[in-house]
């Protein structure tokens, strides 16, 4: 009979004392209890990835995006990818129908967060602000994702849409479990706070 240790790569038990469970680090609780028996977005400080984590496209109606990679969140957790676009939001009646746009953007949303009160009118002037935003500390909200990267839908959207955490009342747990798989929460920019005032 062979030696099943010469026939397969088996690690020695040594390798196995500080065992690795893998990368994946769970976002902060999205919100946190209202006082008034509800909850609210919570803040967090976030600090502006180095210049070169921030790269410039054009978004799908031509717009001029900056592409922020490494958003980190006080505690270490890091934003993969956070979009600023500089086409104006739409402005709606009552009723919800556009009737025209603001003089508003996500891009502006993101300058105004970091204090930049500046008002770029060229594209020069969009990738100069937001490169100098670099390393500079802001302050957003977030929500929770998960997605489901075979059949590329959207799984959960919201914070509210994962289960509760048996083990921590008012928190969700950072999964959902679905056919059998489970998909992992991940976090993104709900809204960038504006310090402009």
């Amino acid at each position: 009979m062979p030696d099943v240790m010469q026939q397969y790569k088996v690690p020695p038990p040594e390798m196995f004392d500080e065992y690795d469970t893998g990368q994946y680090i769970p976002p902060p609780q999205a919100k946190e209890p209202d006082g008034r028996g509800g909850f609210k977005y919570a803040q967090f400080q976030a600090t502006a990835p180095s210049p070169d984590g921030i790269t410039f496209r054009a978004d799908r109606n031509g717009f001029l995006m900056a592409v922020i990679k490494g958003l980190k969140l006080d505690g270490g957790y890091e934003l993969r990818h956070e979009y600023a676009s500089s086409a104006p939001f739409p402005k709606k009646d009552k009723q919800g129908n556009v009737i025209g746009t603001r003089n508003a953007s996500s891009f502006g949303n993101y300058l105004r967060a970091f204090g930049l009160a500046a008002r770029p009118t060229t594209q020069a002037e969009y990738e100069s602000l937001a490169r100098a935003t670099a390393g500079m500390p802001c302050t957003v909200t977030i929500d929770w994702e998960a997605y489901n990267s075979e059949t590329q839908t959207t799984v959960a959207d919201k914070w509210e849409q994962f289960p509760e955490d048996p083990e921590r009342p008012g928190c969700r747990q950072p999964f959902i479990e679905q056919d059998g798989k489970r998909f992992w929460a991940r976090a993104g920019v709900k809204r960038f706070v504006d310090q402009v005032g």
